[in-house]
């Protein structure tokens, strides 16, 4: 039998939602499962080749629990469940296309846990690999209405990526878990909440943590269908219309060219083989195999 989850590594537990891309998803458990420390797995709907392979990946690890959902519930509504389902107070949720860099992470994390206090989010410098860019670190901020976002002047911000970050358990239940019903903007969301409270969220910008996110080339049908549901136009938008309506901040409307890039990077046919480009397009004539 499978050994109960330790607490080796300090109060510290590692959190993954997945949704196919079976590759890559072992590849983030493989990361992070090394370090010894709790990782919760949660099957967020994929197709059932994915998840099987997944689950059984996961048995080979003693401090790895597997999880599932039937439906997909989105980014935010797969969080909540691991952030119910685990006991630890800090939280490092990943998408499951990041993987950490480097040996020394967790005694870097370890060591801003002990001596940071009063911090809800840690976060650590994330590299995209496909144009090797760095996410640029922000604050957010409502000016005449209209939210905006800043380049930091400290280390300091109040606003976190929910794909890439360690959150502290006592955040999330002070402000209420993640939107269920956002399929998008859950991470700006939380932020929201916590400025209309009167005490904006504390996060601190990590250098010495490197995560690698990789939005890879799809290479399975399955692979293809979850980026078109994850990049999907309609569905980020009415998470859009529905931040701005509850908090009464416009933001710029300017996500659908940024989808379409991001489907269009990681499907492009001059970029993946030519039995995928077949598939894809039967995919794309509502074909069946």
């Amino acid at each position: 039998m499978k050994e109960e989850l330790k607490l080796e590594n300090g109060n510290i537990a590692v959190c993954i939602v997945f949704f196919n891309k079976t590759e890559q998803t072992v590849e983030t458990i493989d990361s992070f499962a090394r370090s010894r420390l709790p990782v919760y797995v949660l099957n967020n709907g994929s197709a059932v080749a994915a998840a099987e392979a997944v689950r059984g990946h996961c048995l080979t690890y003693h401090n790895v629990k597997y999880a599932e959902s039937l439906e997909n519930v989105g980014c935010g509504g797969g969080r909540n469940i691991l952030a119910k389902q685990a006991k630890e107070e800090w939280l490092f949720f990943v998408d499951n296309d990041i993987t950490v860099c480097g040996d020394c992470w967790l005694e870097n994390l370890q060591r801003h846990i002990r001596h940071s206090s009063g911090i809800d989010a840690f976060v650590p410098r994330i590299r995209n690999v496909w144009d090797n860019t760095w996410v640029r670190p922000v604050r957010l901020a409502i000016r005449a209405g209209r939210g905006v976002f800043l380049d930091l002047s400290s280390e300091f911000s109040n606003v976190f990526p929910g794909g890439g970050s360690v959150v502290n358990r006592g955040t999330l239940e002070r402000l209420g878990y993640y939107d269920p019903d956002l399929m998008a903007f859950e991470d700006f969301e939380i932020a929201l909440r916590a400025i209309v409270t009167g005490r904006e969220l504390c996060v601190k910008h990590i250098q010495d943590i490197e995560l690698a996110h990789d939005h890879r080339v799809v290479r399975t049908p399955e692979d293809y269908q979850a980026v078109k549901i994850r990049y999907n136009v309609d569905r980020v938008g009415r998470a859009h219309d529905k931040v701005e309506k509850v908090y009464g901040v416009s933001f710029d409307k300017n996500y659908e060219e940024w989808l379409q890039k991001q489907i269009k990077d990681m499907t492009e046919p001059g970029r993946t083989n030519s039995v995928l480009v077949r598939v894809i397009s039967r995919v794309r004539r509502g074909l069946r195999f």
